[in-house]
Formats: C-alpha cells, structure tokens, sequence
C-alpha cells in the first residue's frame, strides 16, 4: 500500500474521530470509550509506519540514513511528549459557559477541554493535508516519470 495513502487516511480518520469522537459524543461514558477505541485504533499505531516510511526514502546500500531518519522521528515525538503537557495545560481550563452550548463533548467540564480538542483536531487536520499534499506530488511525479 502507497505510505502516503496509508498516512493521509489515518491522520484524516484521526482528525475525524477527535473532533466527532470527543468534540460531539464524548459527553457520555459510551462516547467516551467509543472516541477512546477509535483514536486509539488510528493514531495508537502511526509509529509502527516509521520504517514504512523510510523504507520508500532510502535505498538499502545506505543503513545509516535509515537509522538516522529513524532517530529524527523518534526525537520528534519525545519532543512532542514533553511540549504536549504545558500546551494542554494552559489550554485546559473551565470557561464557565462553552462556546458550544448543548450536550455536546466540546461542553464537557464546563468547556474545560474545548480548546484542546479543537487543537488535537486541528493539528491532525494540517497534518493530513501535509500527507494529502504528498500523496498528490507522489503521484504526479510518478505519472511523469512513466512518461518519459
């Protein structure tokens, strides 16, 4: 399968279950574990892609790139461990009243989540038009190079 496709649908399907998932439905115990399942299924498994990935970068005679596009992806996401729990944190306070009223997830904790939810959902969002946007340029390249 293209990595491209691969990364494009994941991330969109991530996108989808955050702001679906725990914007809309989460305010219940059963959405909850319903947005739980779903994120965990599309965006628990997108470092198992890595060598994927760079497997369609590097060719084979050069194991050192590999290791160290490795060690770069690896970096970013300890990177992203540690900056993700200050950013949450000045996000993640009550409002008093949500911006989205009704019974919704976005509502949940008197809209204490709200802003980190719009967040997840966005960054996930430009993240799939970045794969998106690779996919196309991929595949343009591809059309071509066959040409010729």
């Amino acid at each position: 399968m293209d990595t491209w496709l691969l990364a494009f649908s994941t991330l969109l399907g991530t996108c989808l279950a955050t702001f679906v998932g725990w914007g809309v439905i989460s305010y219940s115990l059963a959405g909850l574990i319903a947005f739980g399942m779903a994120y965990g299924v599309l965006a628990g498994g997108w470092s198992s892609f890595w060598p994927g990935f760079i497997k369609t970068v590097v060719s084979q005679e050069d194991p050192r790139l590999a290791t160290t596009l490795m060690g770069y992806l690896m970096f970013s996401r300890g990177l992203g461990n540690i900056l993700s729990t200050p950013i949450t944190a000045a996000m993640a306070h009550p409002k008093g009243l949500s911006a989205v009223q009704g019974r919704l997830g976005f509502g949940v904790g008197n809209g204490k989540f709200e802003n980190v939810i719009v967040y997840t959902g966005t960054c996930f969002a430009g993240a799939s038009l970045i794969a998106g946007v690779g996919w196309v340029v991929e595949k343009s390249y591809q059309r071509s190079s066959t040409r010729r």
